[in-house]
């Protein structure tokens, strides 16, 4: 069912039954009021006094209406005094009675020390009561109609802006996804519901767009190490068989330019996985650091990876994240600095440091876009992806990464600060 008919039979319940209980309280209300009216006035009419002949005796020498019906109490028996309705006795009551379609109202009073039973024919006022009640009812399908009605354009009234927002949100599309809601002075759900498809469009936006360069970006990448081996199998293809020199440079290059795709793909798959949920478990940071130093330097055996070690802090992270991050890390090191490196573990946190060139300056604040390289990157192998990678990491789990040229240099300096809620205990303490 529809929000719109919902919300019109909740409104037209609703309205019908605040319209029926206001008349049956502006109903009793009035049968309360004639009434009270009825007894005032009996009450007011018998106090009249004088003389007066009531079907030939005198009423205790004070006279009642002759329109009322009077009873006074003889040692807790009701005697009539004054019956002109022939009203049975015996039905003589306080409050509303009943005979023969007719409604009469008794009071008691005391007058002079004795107690009467007052009463009078009310039948007048109380069928004008029915006869409002009677044409109540029969306006009651008309009222059912009008309240259904209010319902229906209360509920237009209401989603017109959703109504709206529905349309424009139909007519966007990944070439419009820059257009924005408008957003009115007065924040009500309204308002704040556009402003939050305002963020999740520009959300969209900025991935759309980021997609869409990375596949552009990847499209490029891929085409010129594509060219190059279907260049080299053409040059295998004519002298290959008559030259062993072209035919071993076609090869080695095909090799090297495979390899370099498998780097590509590898770093995509990374970039893949880093998106995943991995376990986070508590471990010792010095034995998992230490563990992937020995891989490198297995990888590396010229080059020195000297371990710093200033705490031993126990954490609880993603060991998988950590070795994306770190092969990052050192990958870059490796590849731009011929020297040491250096990696010191601290409390919280670890620092690698090497003693290349450093990060350009204009490439320092684009740091972690993807396929950026700089101009002191151009001779080196490469894709500009893991940078990109590190930063996606770190920003999954909460971490934090800080690149800063080592002054005075030569050198990079990179800072990874793990999340303060990853709380363990220190192997010093």
């Amino acid at each position: 069912m529809k929000l719109s008919v919902r919300m019109t039979l909740f409104n037209f319940v609703c309205l019908f039954a605040l319209t029926m209980l206001v008349f049956l309280v502006l109903y009793g209300f009035s049968r309360k009021s004639i009434l009270a009216s009825e007894e005032e006035d009996i009450f007011r009419r018998s106090q009249v006094g004088g003389m007066r002949m009531m079907h030939g005796f005198m009423a205790r020498g004070r006279t009642f209406p002759g329109d009322f019906l009077v009873g006074a109490w003889d040692n807790q028996t009701l005697q009539v005094v004054q019956n002109p309705w022939d009203l049975d006795p015996q039905i003589w009551k306080e409050g509303i009675i009943e005979r023969d379609g007719e409604h009469f109202l008794f009071i008691s009073i005391e007058r002079s020390g004795e107690k009467y039973l007052l009463g009078k024919n009310v039948s007048t006022s109380i069928h004008s009561l029915e006869r409002i009640r009677i044409v109540a009812w029969y306006l009651i399908p008309i009222l059912a109609g009008l309240v259904l009605f209010i319902g229906y354009f209360l509920t237009e009234y209401w989603l017109k802006p959703l109504r709206e927002l529905n349309r424009a949100l139909y007519k966007m599309g990944s070439e419009n996804l820059s257009s924005r809601f408008p957003v009115a002075s007065t924040m009500d759900e309204i308002e704040e519901l556009k402003l939050a498809l305002n963020k999740m469009l520009h959300s969209f936006e900025q991935g759309y767009l980021i997609q869409k360069r990375f596949v552009s970006n990847v499209s490029h990448q891929l085409r010129t190490p594509l060219s190059s081996i279907i260049g080299y199998i053409q040059m295998l293809q004519r002298w290959g068989d008559e030259n062993p020199k072209i035919r071993k440079e076609a090869i080695d290059a095909i090799e090297k330019t495979a390899q370099e795709m498998r780097e590509l793909t590898e770093n995509l798959l990374s970039l893949s996985r880093a998106s995943q949920i991995t376990e986070m478990t508590n471990i010792a940071l010095e034995e998992v650091i230490k563990s992937i130093i020995e891989q490198w330097q297995k990888k590396n055996p010229q080059r020195l990876f000297r371990l710093l070690v200033n705490a031993s802090p126990h954490l609880k992270i993603s060991v998988d994240h950590l070795k994306i991050l770190m092969d990052v890390l050192l990958d870059n090191a490796v590849k731009y600095s011929m020297k040491q490196i250096d990696i010191i573990i601290n409390e919280r946190s670890v620092t690698i440091r090497d003693y290349g060139p450093g990060i350009p300056a204009e490439i320092q604040n684009r740091l972690g876009e993807r396929f950026l390289r700089g101009r002191n990157t151009v001779e080196k192998p490469g894709w500009g992806v893991g940078l990109s990678l590190a930063f996606e990491v770190a920003e999954r789990l909460g971490w934090k990464l800080f690149f800063e040229n080592v002054i005075p240099g030569p050198g990079l300096q990179v800072l990874i600060v793990f999340s303060s809620n990853q709380n363990g205990k220190s192997g010093a303490e």
